[in-house]
């Protein structure tokens, strides 16, 4: 017995919603990857990179969690959330003075500031965040995260196989 039209097409619509989903879970695993620091240094691909932020240093303005897009720029002024290499590790904080080659940083949600910090030591400014996401993008990264991305991706390939089956009229002959 054949599924009517209506059921097909839902079927069909819910296979393409579940690809774009999977697909863009996909592409930020492998941009986090592929732009993700290491050893207090930021990845980059044309200037740009990623950074899940680890603390609730610059609260409410990046939350813990948030999935942030770094950018270089030409000059770096007060005002600015910067990320900046602080020698072991990555920090992201606001630029509350410069002075000549040189600049102080704070936590928004912190009480004292940073200190001096070379300006050189800059990987680029905040330009846009997401909250939550850079959660997801660490749990993707997990062994639970890639378990769930190679179910989701066979699910897929299954319905995808019945789907084409289905609006062919094709049958496999065993």
């Amino acid at each position: 017995m054949r599924a009517s039209y209506a059921v097909r097409r839902i079927a069909g619509g819910v296979l393409d919603a579940a690809l774009i989903i999977l697909t863009a879970a996909l592409l930020l695993v492998l941009m986090s990857m592929v732009l993700g620091s290491s050893g207090g240094k930021l990845a980059k691909a044309g200037g740009f990179g990623l950074i899940v932020v680890g603390s609730g240093s610059m609260e409410p303005v990046l939350p813990t969690g948030a999935l942030a897009l770094v950018r270089e720029q030409p000059s770096y002024a007060p005002g600015d959330v910067v990320t900046f290499d602080a020698g072991d590790a990555l920090v992201t904080h606001r630029i509350v003075a410069v002075d000549g080659d040189r600049m102080v940083t704070q936590g928004d949600a912190n009480n004292v500031d940073d200190g001096p910090v070379p300006l050189s030591s800059v990987e680029g400014k905040v330009v846009a965040s997401v909250p939550g996401a850079g959660s997801f993008v660490a749990w993707l990264q997990t062994s639970g995260g890639m378990l769930a991305i190679l179910g989701t991706t066979a699910c897929a390939g299954v319905l995808a196989v019945f789907a084409y089956r289905g609006a062919t009229g094709k049958r496999s002959r065993m």
